[in-house]
């Protein structure tokens, strides 16, 4: 007599797997460091182009590929192998007392997250990355490059050679992830809710900006030297998108890790759709003439017109008469020259 077959289980989504898992514990620790660092050359630079941060229900870069995404999700091939990872690298709990271990935590749970993008997804990319003969997706902590000339957190790129074993690689850079300890990022909650609220970046000098306006100004260079537009910026718990476009620079959140009744989750499911998203939206930018119009509108300003011009000038006047008024008047003269060195004159 022949054994009844036994009913085969059917295997899961992408989506339905990742709802299923929850993140491994982490704590911070009594005494936990974290600092700011002094503001680089590049900042400066991009300081000056960098005009606004605007919070928004939901950022360009995953609404514009959200069908993509949801296909990639309903994959059932790639579950296998990324649960192996998953199991591997996103189990084990975390009390950390540095900011260098919770971003070294912190970039396996990408790393595990980018094993969910398959291989032939990267024919989203233009030819010249598509056809590389030496190509490997990859997320590394503490990132730095002689492109750039500055370090980076967590990245998530695509490397490519024109030949196995050539050592002039080109990395394209589709996710930054900026990290802080949770008590960094609580104690500049409220001076960041303040400067959403102001809508505008203060036209000060940089090392005049307040640590949280520094830090804006810091994801935003960081976005506009690699061109992947997309960062996050994440404690243990609390959790940023950053989307920045042209001038402007775009904010979702925040959501939450470990949520308390009442907060926004941030879960393994969401930040897979981040991570998916910000990827084929690197390959579109790649595809896109630049510079890009902003995906979001900009907030309306006073309409153009000869006395709008005129108070305009009339304001930038003002302002020049008062730095003089001020510099005419002052007891001390600190002077910062380029390479770092700070003088004060009495």
């Amino acid at each position: 007599m022949q054994a009844p077959a036994q009913a085969q289980v059917p295997r899961q989504t992408l989506a339905q797997w990742l709802s299923q898992q929850t993140w491994a514990r982490t704590a911070e620790l009594p005494g936990t460091t974290s600092c700011q660092e002094a503001p680089s050359q590049k900042e400066t630079h991009q300081y000056r182009y960098f005009d606004r941060v605007e919070r928004t229900p939901e950022l360009p870069f995953l609404s514009m590929h959200r069908g993509w995404v949801d296909q990639l999700l309903a994959r059932k091939d790639i579950v296998p192998h990324f649960a192996a990872m998953w199991a591997t690298i996103c189990d084990e709990e975390l009390a950390y007392r540095s900011e260098s271990e919770l971003k070294s935590h912190l970039a396996d749970l990408w790393k595990a997250l980018n094993s969910g993008l398959p291989p032939d997804n990267d024919n989203q990319y233009p030819v010249e990355i598509r056809n590389a003969p030496w190509k490997q997706r990859k997320v590394t902590s503490g990132y730095s490059s002689n492109v750039t000339g500055i370090a980076f957190d967590i990245a998530a790129f695509l490397q490519t050679a024109p030949q196995w074993g050539d050592p002039a690689t080109c990395d394209t850079i589709y996710l930054l992830v900026e990290v802080k300890t949770e008590r960094a990022i609580l104690a500049k909650v409220e001076d960041l809710e303040a400067r959403i609220e102001a809508n505008m970046m203060p036209q000060l000098d940089l090392p005049s900006l307040t640590e949280v306006e520094q830090m804006l100004v810091q994801c935003f260079t960081q976005a506009k030297v690699t061109k992947c537009e997309v960062v996050v910026l994440m404690g243990h718990n609390s959790v940023y998108l950053l989307q920045a476009v042209r001038s402007e620079l775009f904010l979702q959140g925040p959501y939450y890790r470990f949520p308390t009744p009442g907060q926004l989750a941030f879960t393994p499911l969401d930040a897979m759709r981040v991570l998916a998203s910000a990827y084929v939206h690197r390959a579109y930018v790649l595809h896109t003439a630049e510079p890009r119009i902003p995906p979001i509108p900009s907030t309306p300003a006073i309409p153009s017109s000869p006395l709008a011009t005129t108070l305009a000038r009339l304001v930038h006047a003002l302002r020049r008469v008062w730095d003089e008024v001020r510099l005419a008047t002052c007891r001390t003269v600190c002077v910062r020259y380029p390479n770092g060195r700070v003088v004060i004159y009495d």
